[in-house]
Protein backbone atom coordinates (compact mmCIF):
# COMPACT_ATOMS: atom_id res chain seq x y z
CA UNK A 1 0.00 0.00 0.00
CA UNK A 2 1.41 3.43 -0.75
CA UNK A 3 2.38 5.26 2.53
CA UNK A 4 3.19 8.92 3.29
CA UNK A 5 5.26 8.94 6.59
CA UNK A 6 5.20 12.39 8.70
CA UNK A 7 6.38 13.00 11.88
CA UNK A 8 4.04 13.19 14.67
CA UNK A 9 1.13 12.06 15.71
CA UNK A 10 -0.60 15.47 15.36
CA UNK A 11 0.38 15.89 11.40
CA UNK A 12 -0.92 12.28 10.44
CA UNK A 13 -4.46 13.96 12.53
CA UNK A 14 -3.92 17.21 10.31
CA UNK A 15 -3.46 14.51 7.23
CA UNK A 16 -6.05 12.42 7.94
CA UNK A 17 -9.15 14.63 9.31
CA UNK A 18 -8.79 17.70 7.08
CA UNK A 19 -5.86 17.60 4.32
CA UNK A 20 -6.88 14.22 2.58
CA UNK A 21 -10.48 15.74 2.42
CA UNK A 22 -9.48 19.37 1.55
CA UNK A 23 -7.32 18.07 -1.08
CA UNK A 24 -10.09 15.67 -2.99
CA UNK A 25 -13.16 17.36 -2.20
CA UNK A 26 -12.67 21.41 -0.56
CA UNK A 27 -9.68 24.01 -1.38
CA UNK A 28 -8.22 22.00 -4.31
CA UNK A 29 -11.33 20.18 -5.96
CA UNK A 30 -11.05 22.13 -8.71
CA UNK A 31 -7.69 21.79 -9.51
CA UNK A 32 -7.03 21.72 -13.56
CA UNK A 33 -4.69 18.41 -12.47
CA UNK A 34 -6.87 15.22 -13.40
CA UNK A 35 -7.37 12.66 -10.97
CA UNK A 36 -4.69 14.39 -8.85
CA UNK A 37 -6.03 13.73 -5.28
CA UNK A 38 -6.62 9.77 -5.84
CA UNK A 39 -3.00 8.99 -4.67
CA UNK A 40 -3.14 11.20 -1.49
CA UNK A 41 -7.04 9.94 -0.31
CA UNK A 42 -5.28 6.16 -0.89
CA UNK A 43 -2.14 6.40 1.30
CA UNK A 44 -2.06 4.91 4.36
CA UNK A 45 -0.54 7.01 6.85
CA UNK A 46 2.14 6.40 9.54
CA UNK A 47 4.51 8.14 12.01
CA UNK A 48 8.06 7.42 11.67
CA UNK A 49 11.34 8.48 9.82
CA UNK A 50 12.44 8.89 7.20
CA UNK A 51 8.95 11.40 6.27
CA UNK A 52 8.26 11.44 3.25
CA UNK A 53 6.24 9.09 0.17
CA UNK A 54 6.93 6.01 -1.51
CA UNK A 55 4.36 6.58 -4.60
CA UNK A 56 3.91 8.52 -7.86
CA UNK A 57 1.84 11.69 -7.54
CA UNK A 58 0.59 14.35 -9.93
CA UNK A 59 0.68 16.87 -7.81
CA UNK A 60 2.15 17.81 -4.83
CA UNK A 61 2.40 21.80 -4.48
CA UNK A 62 -0.74 21.84 -2.13
CA UNK A 63 -0.55 25.16 -0.12
CA UNK A 64 -1.53 23.97 2.91
CA UNK A 65 -0.57 27.17 5.00
CA UNK A 66 -2.18 29.28 2.55
CA UNK A 67 -4.07 32.46 4.20
CA UNK A 68 -7.49 31.31 2.17
CA UNK A 69 -7.50 27.52 3.51
CA UNK A 70 -6.57 28.37 7.08
CA UNK A 71 -8.96 31.23 7.47
CA UNK A 72 -11.92 28.34 6.80
CA UNK A 73 -10.23 25.14 8.48
CA UNK A 74 -7.64 26.59 10.62
CA UNK A 75 -9.34 27.17 13.84
CA UNK A 76 -11.00 23.36 13.43
CA UNK A 77 -7.30 22.06 12.54
CA UNK A 78 -6.01 23.61 16.04
CA UNK A 79 -8.77 22.25 18.21
CA UNK A 80 -8.31 18.90 16.84
CA UNK A 81 -4.18 19.17 17.54
CA UNK A 82 -5.47 20.39 21.37
CA UNK A 83 -7.79 17.45 21.73
CA UNK A 84 -5.12 15.03 20.63
CA UNK A 85 -2.87 16.59 22.63
CA UNK A 86 -4.86 16.11 25.72
CA UNK A 87 -7.03 13.17 25.50
CA UNK A 88 -5.28 11.13 22.78
CA UNK A 89 -6.29 10.11 19.18
CA UNK A 90 -9.82 8.33 20.17
CA UNK A 91 -11.75 11.38 21.80
CA UNK A 92 -10.57 13.48 19.27
CA UNK A 93 -13.82 13.35 16.88
CA UNK A 94 -16.63 12.75 19.60
CA UNK A 95 -14.89 15.64 21.76
CA UNK A 96 -14.72 18.37 18.62
CA UNK A 97 -18.58 17.97 19.53
CA UNK A 98 -18.11 20.36 22.53
CA UNK A 99 -17.44 22.96 20.30
CA UNK A 100 -20.26 24.42 17.78
CA UNK A 101 -19.11 24.94 14.57
CA UNK A 102 -20.19 28.77 14.21
CA UNK A 103 -18.84 30.04 17.78
CA UNK A 104 -15.27 27.73 17.81
CA UNK A 105 -14.73 28.34 21.54
CA UNK A 106 -18.12 28.46 23.04
CA UNK A 107 -18.83 25.18 24.61
CA UNK A 108 -22.50 23.99 23.42
CA UNK A 109 -22.55 20.88 25.91
CA UNK A 110 -25.49 20.57 28.00
CA UNK A 111 -27.64 24.06 28.56
CA UNK A 112 -25.14 26.01 26.96
CA UNK A 113 -26.31 25.91 23.50
CA UNK A 114 -27.32 29.13 22.79
CA UNK A 115 -24.48 31.16 20.65
CA UNK A 116 -23.59 34.59 20.69
CA UNK A 117 -25.61 34.91 17.18
CA UNK A 118 -28.48 34.66 19.65
CA UNK A 119 -29.52 31.38 18.02
CA UNK A 120 -30.12 27.82 19.49
CA UNK A 121 -28.62 24.58 17.86
CA UNK A 122 -31.39 23.03 18.59
CA UNK A 123 -32.87 19.66 17.51
CA UNK A 124 -32.32 15.98 16.86
CA UNK A 125 -29.10 16.31 14.85
CA UNK A 126 -27.68 19.19 17.90
CA UNK A 127 -29.15 16.82 20.95
CA UNK A 128 -27.12 13.76 19.25
CA UNK A 129 -23.90 15.78 18.79
CA UNK A 130 -24.39 17.25 22.54
CA UNK A 131 -25.23 12.84 23.56
CA UNK A 132 -22.18 12.03 21.66
CA UNK A 133 -20.03 14.67 23.64
CA UNK A 134 -21.29 14.25 27.06
CA UNK A 135 -20.84 10.13 26.72
CA UNK A 136 -17.09 11.12 25.48
CA UNK A 137 -17.10 13.32 28.82
CA UNK A 138 -18.08 10.55 31.14
CA UNK A 139 -15.81 8.06 29.24
CA UNK A 140 -13.54 10.29 31.47
CA UNK A 141 -14.97 10.91 34.18
CA UNK A 142 -15.33 14.44 33.93
CA UNK A 143 -17.86 17.21 33.47
CA UNK A 144 -18.39 18.79 30.04
CA UNK A 145 -17.61 21.93 30.93
CA UNK A 146 -14.17 21.33 32.88
CA UNK A 147 -12.95 18.63 29.27
CA UNK A 148 -13.43 21.87 27.37
CA UNK A 149 -11.68 24.34 29.23
CA UNK A 150 -8.77 21.80 30.08
CA UNK A 151 -8.95 21.12 25.70
CA UNK A 152 -8.80 24.94 25.34
CA UNK A 153 -5.94 25.31 27.89
CA UNK A 154 -3.43 22.93 25.97
CA UNK A 155 -0.81 25.27 23.95
CA UNK A 156 -1.10 24.49 20.13
CA UNK A 157 -1.28 27.84 18.14
CA UNK A 158 -1.67 28.95 14.76
CA UNK A 159 1.85 29.08 14.76
CA UNK A 160 2.44 25.23 15.92
CA UNK A 161 0.00 24.40 13.20
CA UNK A 162 1.49 26.15 10.17
CA UNK A 163 4.86 25.00 11.61
CA UNK A 164 3.74 21.46 11.44
CA UNK A 165 1.57 22.34 7.60
CA UNK A 166 5.69 23.28 6.62
CA UNK A 167 6.24 19.89 7.61
CA UNK A 168 3.75 17.57 6.03
CA UNK A 169 3.93 19.48 2.97
CA UNK A 170 7.66 18.82 2.78
CA UNK A 171 6.72 15.54 3.47
CA UNK A 172 4.70 15.27 0.59
CA UNK A 173 6.82 16.81 -1.86
CA UNK A 174 9.88 14.23 -0.78
CA UNK A 175 9.80 10.77 -2.66
CA UNK A 176 11.31 7.72 0.03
Amino acid sequence: MPTLTLRSKVQALHYVSEIRGQISDGHWENLNVRDHWQPWCDCEVRVGSPQGRDFFVKYDRYGLTSKSLLHVVGNRMIRRAQIMIAFGPELVEPLMRLFDEFEDDCPYVGIRYETKRGFKLAGAYWDGQRATARAACESLQADPEDVAREILLVEYSMVDLKRDLREVSAAMKARV
